[in-house]
């Protein structure tokens, strides 16, 4: 990217605004909209060893103002690359064969939309898929009206909500606390991440046809945040081993099930109680950058070492021997 370039879209995603001079006219616009971008590495690979600012040569100080950030590797794959090729093949094979029946899948495919009282998407429970089945094929028509009724929505931050992100934004910045940092979390929370936190959660909102925030969309835009900076670290810190499960991979020199059963067991222990619901600790594991199933394997593994056990209804966890 030149300088010039750099510098324009640094005002865009910083101000907000874009200056037009044209015909000895300065015009200030607002540029208020969402910013997706793609970047490839210099030279074409991208070096583990260097952080992503060098890696595609640009200043953190534009790179702090995206929300999110993934790094995607184009890692050689036999299953993956197979699978690719076989569908390049079958597509310059039945080139505009189906290009008649494109109208007709998309209509056959396509899932109405119905409002309800509670304004949800509605699939058809009475039919449940499988998992060898695949998801239903979505037309464009579909995803445009989903998307235009969504942006009607303007989710706000109700006042029970609030002090519940204020609370998480207290606990994150305290995590990130070198001195008070033991797991070897690298994340580090700042005010601009708390806006990005507040926006990722309004738009969680809007995807539900909500107009106001609840506490599952603040823990899933936490866990997303927490993603985007793992991955990067994660890449930069070197590959995982070969075969090695997700549930293994290296979390500042913990794995992830002794990293969950860490945040579990310190809450326990701060809080003097045996029990902790399991809705707690959902959304402490979640807020942290981990997931539901991660925590169910979690629990799974400490109760056949008989450390934990969780209740029959699964609403409570309770540590066998302190």
């Amino acid at each position: 990217m030149d300088d010039a370039d750099r510098t324009a879209i640094h005002e865009v995603m910083e101000q907000q605004t874009v200056s037009v001079a044209k015909a000895g006219i300065v015009a200030t616009l607002n540029a208020r909209a969402a910013v997706l971008a793609a970047a490839n590495p210099l030279y074409g690979r991208y070096n583990r060893r260097k952080s992503l600012s060098e890696n595609i040569n640009l200043p953190n100080s534009l790179l702090s103002r995206f929300d999110l950030m993934f790094l995607i590797l184009d890692i050689a794959d036999v299953d993956k690359d197979m699978a690719l090729a076989r569908h390049v093949t079958y597509v310059h094979q039945n080139e505009g064969v189906d290009s008649d029946n494109n109208n007709t899948t998309e209509q056959s495919d396509a899932v109405p939309i119905e409002e309800d009282d509670d304004e949800d998407v509605g699939f058809d429970s009475h039919n449940p898929r499988t998992e060898d089945e695949s998801p239903p094929t979505l037309s464009s028509n579909l995803l445009r009206e989903y998307i235009s009724r969504a942006r009607k929505h303007q989710p706000v931050v109700p006042p029970d909500v609030a002090p519940y992100i204020v609370e998480a934004y207290v606990n994150l910045r305290s995590d990130g606390n070198p001195g008070k940092n033991k797991n070897g979390d690298q994340t580090v929370m700042t005010a601009r991440q708390l806006l990005s936190i507040l926006r990722l959660s309004q738009a969680l909102a809007r995807l539900r046809f909500s107009d106001y925030v609840a506490r599952e969309d603040v823990n899933e835009a936490i866990r997303l945040t927490h993603m985007s900076k793992s991955s990067l670290l994660d890449e930069q810190n070197g590959p995982n081993s070969n075969g090695q499960d997700s549930n293994k991979r290296k979390w500042g020199g913990e794995d992830v099930t002794s990293r969950i059963f860490n945040i579990i067991k310190d809450y326990s222990t701060a809080s003097r109680s045996e029990r902790i619901e399991m809705r707690l600790c959902e959304a402490m594991v979640i807020r942290k950058g981990f997931t539901g199933q991660q925590l169910h394997e979690c629990l799974e593994e400490y109760s056949n070492l008989g450390i934990l056990q969780v209740n029959a209804t699964r609403t409570q966890v309770e540590f066998i021997n302190q």
